[in-house]
């Protein structure tokens, strides 16, 4: 299950992953912020999902606010954990003693980008269920907001493999 005879090497912490760290800390305070801050203005109900249109199509307690923000909070803790152990995620190369440092700072790197996309994700849709739930006739999430996400990580997808057989 786990790749076997990869280097195990310390890769030190750069100014630019301080800098993300420290970057992905403050989004979620702002985020958790936001939503506790809008939560007693909230009607007892609100959207809970959104259809494929971006029209909100199911709703349910206005607890249910907290669902993402958790979601994210509990992903980025666990991404920061991972990113500790490079040498276990998934490289499309061979991982060598030579490439190692290179493919290990970039998949460090990687992580902290996904979690602040994934955290700017859910913030952007708490906002929408906040805006709608505050105002019905506002619009929903836009139409084109699912082919934006899925062509955006598509392109993100591309780019990694592109760049990681650069690094190879």
């Amino acid at each position: 299950m786990f790749p076997k005879n990869r280097p195990i090497i310390n890769v030190p912490s750069t100014e630019t992953n301080r800098f993300l760290n420290w970057f992905i800390v403050l989004l979620l305070m702002v985020y958790i912020a936001y939503v506790f801050t809008q939560f007693n203005a909230l009607p007892d109900t609100i959207p809970t999902h959104f259809g494929k249109d971006g029209v909100a199509d199911s709703y349910g307690a206005k607890k249910s606010i907290w669902l993402l923000p958790g979601i994210a909070l509990l992903m980025s803790i666990g991404l920061s954990i991972a990113s500790k152990y490079p040498h276990l995620f998934n490289y499309p190369v061979k991982v060598t003693h030579e490439n190692a440092f290179r493919l290990y700072s970039f998949g460090i790197k990687l992580i902290q980008f996904t979690s602040i996309y994934v955290i700017l994700l859910f913030f952007y849709i708490s906002y929408v269920t906040i805006k709608i739930a505050n105002n019905p006739s506002s619009e929903g999430l836009h139409a084109g907001f699912l082919p934006i996400i899925i062509v955006s990580s598509l392109l993100f997808t591309v780019f990694v493999l592109f760049k990681i057989n650069t690094l190879k």
